[in-house]
């Protein structure tokens, strides 16, 4: 995902058209950093495997410092069970209603490391304050958007430290202020998260094209797919929304209460500016995208198998359907594209070679020099293209055998 400028030209749109046949199966190796296993998207249909759950704790009577009480905020908050529901026990009651994370996180590579209190006050109007710093791998938003920091932050956050403020309550102390995303190590993230696909429109509204984002695991059967359709409404604010993919829900689309699922079947119902002249094509289109987003979701509940799609209470049925409400990828006319390419691998080595291999075991065959100091590459289906990552978010494209050109912008995530 690329913040900031756009690409321009004939070539930059052949680059983008390529690239975004290859977003759901590009595989990039970094050039540095520790190695991480993360839970990989799955197809439509596909079963989560089984991962170890965090148990979260409460607080302990003999908890005595503020220190305490942060680090095991930091750990019970690290699981997503009951909306959280050991980790509220942590805040004061005011604290409690006002802290509402969703699916933002900063995600560390080293930390995060809780320094000692500092106390102002006295009385029962003394407070504590404790600060929280480390690595950030990444930034996580509230729609699930994996942002990698444009240069290496430390302190906790890109914007610098993390600060709590603690009081006491009934002679123990309770965190008063948090920040409004949670604090992962790279080891919860892993456990906590999951990829899934958005799935939106091509430029020519004529194939759906992936747009990953992570969601939590445990996250309830009602909050993942309201999260997912809030995402088809509102698309993350990352590159592909910016030119390359559209959604055809109409601006000012609503949800009408909770997708819900019952027997395999989510049901999702849309008022809102799509009540006002909805045709048939664009409810085929709105049609695909839910099923191509939300089957094999379902949170901690089975998964989605079909889709009903109602606006104001009333089903949908397309054409030729006999009037039934209930959708099957089968029966959906718009697909994502589809299409292999001979080398499935890329990478670049230690001299600054993009190699690519058309399978883990096969011989590796240079395809460009392109130089070092690169963490992602993504090549297009015809091999005309690279688009490159630097650590520290800066953004190289170009044709292969020429030299890259760095793009405008403010920085870049993952390819």
């Amino acid at each position: 995902m690329v913040r900031g400028g756009r690409l321009r030209g004939a070539a930059a749109v052949a680059f983008v058209v390529a690239l975004l046949a290859l977003l759901a199966g590009c595989i990039s190796e970094p050039s540095g950093g520790p190695v991480i296993s993360y839970s990989m998207t799955q197809g439509p249909g596909g079963q989560s495997q089984p991962l170890p759950q965090i148990i979260a704790q409460p607080p302990q009577a003999d908890w005595t410092t503020p220190e305490q009480i942060v680090r095991g905020f930091l750990a019970a908050s690290a699981s997503f069970a009951g909306g959280q529901r050991i980790a509220r026990e942590y805040l004061t009651a005011s604290e409690n209603r006002a802290w509402t994370p969703n699916w933002s996180a900063h995600v560390y590579s080293s930390g995060p490391d809780v320094g000692e209190a500092a106390f102002t006050g006295t009385g029962s109007g003394r407070v504590a304050t404790v600060t929280v710093s480390g690595s950030v791998q990444a930034v996580l938003t509230g729609t699930g958007g994996y942002l990698a920091p444009s240069a290496s932050a430390t302190g906790g956050a890109p914007g610098g430290p993390l600060i709590f403020r603690l009081q006491k309550v009934s002679g123990q102390w309770r965190i008063s202020k948090a920040p409004p995303y949670l604090l992962l190590t790279s080891y919860s993230f892993q456990y906590d998260y999951q990829l899934r696909n958005l799935y939106f429109f091509d430029p020519t509204d004529s194939h759906l094209v992936p747009d990953p984002v992570y969601v939590p695991l445990q996250a309830t059967t009602a909050s993942l797919m309201d999260g997912l359709v809030y995402d088809l409404i509102h698309p993350p604010g990352d590159w592909l929304s910016r030119g390359a993919t559209s959604t055809s829900f109409p601006g000012k689309t609503t949800t009408i209460g909770d997708v819900t699922l019952t027997g395999g079947t989510a049901a999702v119902n849309l008022g809102g500016a799509i009540a006002k002249g909805a045709n048939d094509k664009l409810m085929q289109q709105v049609s695909a995208q839910l099923l191509y987003t939300l089957i094999g979701s379902g949170g901690s509940g089975p998964a989605v198998q079909s889709v009903q799609l109602s606006v104001n209470g009333k089903p949908w049925s397309p054409r030729g359907s006999d009037s039934n409400p209930v959708q099957q990828l089968r029966q959906s006319k718009y697909t994502p594209a589809s299409g292999a390419s001979s080398h499935q691998f890329y990478y670049v080595d230690s001299v600054g070679d993009l190699l690519s291999r058309a399978s883990p075991v096969s011989k590796p065959v240079k395809v460009a020099h392109i130089g070092t100091g690169f963490t992602q590459i993504a090549v297009s289906p015809d091999k005309q293209y690279v688009a490159a990552l630097k650590k520290n978010g800066s953004l190289f494209t170009g044709r292969l055998g020429a030299p890259l050109v760095r793009r405008a912008g403010d920085g870049s995530t993952s390819l």
